[in-house]
């Protein structure tokens, strides 16, 4: 997960590296926008770069275990794969 201070604004440029176990990428990129979720802000980054990192940053996107349900069963019990659903988003994000 890229950090970096939260004195950010509007328009300024960044560096972000991203990391997982596979692989590293390096961007530079424009803060887009700033919003506040509880006490920390989101910030939305436009890439301005790949340089030698777009296949990369592919693989980091495509590359992660997805966050929406892969299967959903048609057995007329919607009420449990909603709250198994909600679960498991829950549990991934704990993790």
């Amino acid at each position: 997960m890229p950090t970096f201070s939260l004195q950010r604004h509007i328009g300024d440029k960044l560096d972000v590296r991203i990391d997982n176990e596979r692989t590293c990428v390096n961007l530079k990129t424009i803060v887009t926008g700033i919003s506040k979720r509880k006490n920390s802000r989101v910030f939305t980054m436009e890439i301005l770069e790949f340089g030698e990192s777009e296949y990369e940053y592919w693989q980091v996107l495509f590359d992660r275990i997805p966050s929406l349900p892969q299967k959903i069963r048609h057995d007329g019990n919607i009420i449990v794969n909603i709250y198994e659903n909600a679960v498991n988003r829950l549990y991934s994000n704990i993790n």
